[in-house]
């Protein structure tokens, strides 16, 4: 029997085409040939998505319920390859971005592998870090940035899959790849981040940049949240929390990447609405569970009939 594909190149996307066709034109060159790609619409207003993918010959499937983590996730179960690359859908890959990912898991213990971003500078750093428990910085580098994000990462198969109370489309519209991360070594798994690997993304200015930073403030406070309420790891979220609202870098952090809390005026703000905002996308998270449950009851109804 002929042996699939080694890697699933999963592309999630909602509404925007012209980025969509940009990004499967990217995957198209890449050196490395042995990969199928997977795209999920998430909660598709019209067919314009379905027809783009069918222009490129990729597999196409429809996440019923809006959810960057759930897209992902139904991603994860309709895959054929051994490793599962993700790839935003506004991003454009280098020609040598997937062979350098899948490169990295030629050692058994890593489970997980990261690469670089141009947003339009670096925004990891040039050096090669491997991440495990060994590393006494493990948890924060995981959980806060210094390993990677989710724009450009990979999978071995059999990895859980990610929260779906997080990540865009949701109430915490971010930190799903930070858990994600965090669960890998927790588990005795090992992460690699690798410069070789690189792709680029569009960046905010202006307003959209106000907005970004006004959310990612609240969304680190209400991840921090989740952090103390739902692991073992309090001692280590206090120490950083305090270290972020000082406004301490990271020698781990490339220059560009994070933000300094306590150094604007709308950070207060910001900060007591986190804790609020990881009880509601909890929640949230509560009711979309339920109405994905009635969704695949229904699926399965109509499948049977």
């Amino acid at each position: 029997m002929a042996r699939g594909p080694e890697c699933t190149v999963v592309v999630c996307t909602r509404g925007r085409p012209v980025a969509l066709a940009r990004c499967l034109e990217s995957l198209a060159a890449q050196t490395y040939r042995e990969f199928e790609v997977l795209v999920v619409d998430s909660a598709p207003l019209d067919a314009g998505n379905r027809e783009i993918v069918g222009r490129f010959g990729a597999r196409y499937v429809v996440e019923p319920l809006v959810g960057l983590s759930r897209a992902r996730n139904a991603g994860l179960r309709y895959c054929t390859g051994d490793f599962i690359a993700f790839l935003d859908d506004d991003c454009v890959a280098a020609e040598g971005w997937l062979g350098a990912l899948l490169a990295e898991f030629a050692e058994p213990s890593v489970m997980a592998v990261t690469g670089n971003i141009l947003m339009p500078g670096p925004e990891f750093g040039p050096a090669r870090v491997a991440l495990g428990q060994e590393n006494p910085e493990w948890f924060e580098m995981a959980n806060f940035g210094g390993i990677g994000s989710g724009g450009n990462m990979a999978f071995r198969r059999g990895f859980a899959g990610f929260d779906e109370r997080l990540g865009r489309g949701v109430l915490l519209p971010a930190c799903e790849e930070n858990l994600a991360f965090h669960s890998v070594i927790d588990s005795g798994g090992q992460i690699v981040y690798t410069p070789e690997s690189v792709v680029s993304h569009p960046h905010k200015t202006g307003t959209a940049a106000f907005r970004a930073n006004f959310r990612n403030v609240a969304c680190s406070v209400a991840y921090f949240t989740l952090l103390w309420v739902e692991t073992k790891h309090r001692a280590r979220v206090f120490r950083y929390c305090l270290g972020a609202l000082g406004g301490r870098r990271r020698s781990w952090r490339a220059a560009g990447n994070g933000i300094a809390m306590g150094r604007q005026w709308w950070t207060p703000l910001a900060i007591l609405a986190g804790p609020w905002l990881y009880l509601a996308a909890s929640w949230q998270g509560r009711g979309k569970a339920v109405q994905g449950a009635v969704q695949s009851i229904r699926r399965s109804e109509s499948s049977v009939s």
